[in-house]
């Protein structure tokens, strides 16, 4: 179990010395405006497009230690625009199970990070924590061919409809990952439309 479950399993774990009960619940939703600005001008980008990043794990997991059974993925899902003052309606993940002593037995599913990404604009990833800390996220400008470029090679996946990330690096795993593309048609629909866009 990587690092990101630690914080789940400490929470089971002490809700299970008092009782052990079926448990299930969805993390808070984040809906409060974000300022995503231009890092030269200071102004408000008009439109960006988000996407968040997420790790599962089901099975059972023993803590402390971190040892596990089950299987752990990695993935994108629930892509949207976003527009300056609007919320910014976020699904950090949801967990289900039952916890017994050190021991929980069922599905995480936990939000690391998101993709912002502005047409004209170098990506920018940033943590759960940095999206709760920070004032104001700011993005760099890059030139309309270095945009095509950027988009046609580090985005071919999202643009061709593939089921897995073309360039892991980009996100910072390992050269050899395997991070799903879980979008629905409408989801795909919106990711194309926006990486497409023509000058």
């Amino acid at each position: 179990v990587g690092m990101r479950f630690k914080p789940a399993l400490t929470f089971f774990s002490t809700v299970a010395l008092v009782f052990a009960v079926p448990a299930a619940a969805q993390r808070k939703t984040s809906k409060q405006p974000v300022k995503i600005v231009d890092i030269t001008s200071r102004e408000l980008i008009p439109e960006v497009l988000v996407l968040p990043t997420y790790g599962s794990f089901a099975g059972v997991a023993v803590y402390p230690g971190g040892q596990a059974k089950g299987s752990d993925r990695d993935y994108l899902d629930n892509p949207f625009i976003y527009r300056p003052g609007t919320a910014f309606k976020l699904n950090r993940g949801s967990f289900v199970g039952l916890p017994l002593g050190f021991v929980f037995i069922g599905k995480y599913t936990d939000m690391w990070g998101v993709m912002l990404v502005a047409k004209g604009y170098h990506p920018v990833l940033v943590s759960e924590y940095q999206l709760d800390e920070r004032e104001e996220v700011v993005m760099t400008p890059v030139t309309d061919i270095k945009w095509d470029e950027f988009v046609k090679k580090e985005f071919e996946s999202l643009v061709s409809g593939s089921k897995r990330i073309n360039n892991c690096k980009l996100w910072f795993f390992p050269e050899k990952c395997e991070i799903e593309i879980r979008f629905d048609r409408k989801e795909r629909e919106l990711v194309q439309s926006f990486l497409k866009q023509t000058n």
